[in-house]
């Protein structure tokens, strides 16, 4: 079951108030038939440029479009002059996912997270400690946890957060996602931009990404009041 999507509107709401089986995987320029072989074992070699050095982003691309991981970092989301910075993270596995976001308002820390389980959706308030189911209907746009289509498109050199950074970009559907890397070809964070008029891009600084998703991250706490 594929993850429903945050919308912008919710999106905004709590990354400022607080904060499809793997697919095609194939580099732009690669003249080499397709593998006799499902499309969930391509081999990542595949997509790698004639004459060019290996893809870096290999093994991120890989954990976040087997469908399987967790990631920890800080997002950046700048509309209409407003900087906001968040810890978020985000776990994902089986079509469930659960997106936690943390800011800091006024001095006062609240976290949020937007929890998919089974095809349905709860807004979590971990900070007045109220859980309130949302309509599926409503999930689109924003903030994706679906990376299963990713093709490689291309390389080069970008702006990340301020920084002139080598970036690989992938596409998916009608977004474009880009890997940035520092000099020592670590992987420094990534950029998501969506079609939305409000929301054009998220910035996500990545501290930790890998395919060990910690038990119970998600799931509907218990004891918290069910909102109407």
């Amino acid at each position: 079951m594929r993850p429903f999507h945050l919308p912008a509107a919710l999106l905004l709401c709590v990354l400022c108030a607080c904060a499809r089986d793997p697919a095609v995987f194939s580099g732009a320029a690669s003249s080499a038939p397709p593998p006799e072989e499902s499309s969930a074992s391509v081999s990542v070699e595949a997509v790698s440029l004639p004459e060019e050095e290996p893809l870096r982003s290999e093994a991120a691309a890989q954990q976040l479009m087997s469908g399987v991981y967790y990631l920890e970092g800080t997002s950046v989301i700048e509309i209409e002059g407003l900087r906001q910075e968040n810890t978020v993270t985000v776990a994902a596995e089986n079509g469930n996912s659960s997106v936690r976001t943390t800011s800091d308002l006024s001095g006062a820390l609240t976290t949020m997270r937007v929890v998919t389980i089974g095809g349905r959706c709860w807004l979590v308030n971990d900070t007045t400690q109220t859980c309130t189911e949302m309509d599926p209907a409503e999930m689109a746009g924003g903030f994706d946890t679906d990376f299963s289509g990713l093709t490689f498109e291309e390389r080069g050199e970008g702006l990340f957060d301020g920084e002139t950074l080598y970036y690989e970009q992938y596409s998916q559907n009608e977004d474009t996602i880009r890997f940035f890397f520092d000099g020592e070809g670590a992987l420094v964070g990534l950029t998501r931009s969506i079609e939305d008029a409000q929301l054009a891009e998220l910035t996500l600084r990545i501290r930790t990404l890998s395919g060990a998703v910690p038990a119970g991250s998600i799931a509907l706490p218990s004891g918290y009041q069910t909102a109407p």
